[in-house]
């Protein structure tokens, strides 16, 4: 993916996204992982990634936000009534605002908008969509950073980024299986009855599963809930 725009728009766009972090999260309440896949679905958010003008300089956060509030049906406006912000609740929706509060004037940036800031940086800086983004450095994990990265270069965001995405990619199948399904190697060791270190040295490719005792590959899989050959590694 390429940006039109070069480092023209570059600023407008960071304060643009951070804007509508601080919005969506401080002023309508919304969370950081909410707002973020939102906006990663949605047509404004694709066309944010390749710079288009309106959208990343011509409109504010607040704007960004409730436009795309209304594209996904978060947002209804109908004739004579005030804007309401709905949610799916229990599988239903539930109206949560019967006006929609303005922006909150803030001297002090904090979390929100400094994560913001930095993905639109970051996704500038490396032309990935902001699915891959946010799926590798997740919003709540953000907001979190910021007490240890805020006063850095944006680079270092992107740096961690970077190298945090490298090591998703390099995830063995077994680790990955076993984080989807919530577990920490202590348990899935003690629930498969293998050693903790023997998971370990498996997730870190010190020791080939490939060649592990058929009976631990498969207490792994009845463990996981998975068939034994998932847990293969292809050579």
């Amino acid at each position: 993916m390429t940006h039109a725009y070069g480092e023209d728009y570059l600023e407008d766009a960071m304060g643009c996204l951070a804007e509508a972090f601080e919005y969506a999260c401080l002023d309508l309440g919304e969370s950081a992982d909410d707002f973020a896949s939102l906006f990663a679905a949605s047509r404004l958010g694709r066309s944010f990634e390749v710079g288009e003008p309106r959208v990343v300089a011509g409109m504010s956060g607040e704007e960004l936000v409730l436009r795309m509030l209304k594209e996904t049906g978060a947002l209804i406006e109908a004739p004579g009534r005030a804007a309401e912000l709905v949610r799916l609740s229990g599988g239903g929706i539930a109206v949560e605002y019967s006006s929609l509060p303005t922006t909150e004037v803030r001297i002090e940036k904090g979390p929100e908008y400094w994560a913001g800031w930095v993905y639109a940086y970051a996704q500038w800086e490396t032309a990935w969509d902001f699915g891959t983004i946010f799926r590798t450095i997740p919003a709540r994990e953000a907001l979190v950073l910021y007490s240890t990265l805020h006063e850095a270069p944006e680079d270092r965001f992107v740096t961690v980024l970077r190298k945090r995405r490298q090591q998703q990619a390099a995830a063995t199948r077994l680790s990955a299986i076993r984080k989807a399904r919530g577990l920490t190697q202590q348990a899935l060791a003690e629930q498969a009855g293998v050693s903790v270190r023997s998971v370990q040295m498996w997730e870190q490719r010190n020791k080939d599963i490939n060649k592990a005792q058929a009976s631990s590959v498969l207490a792994l899989a009845r463990v996981l809930g998975c068939e034994a050959d998932a847990l293969l590694e292809t050579v």
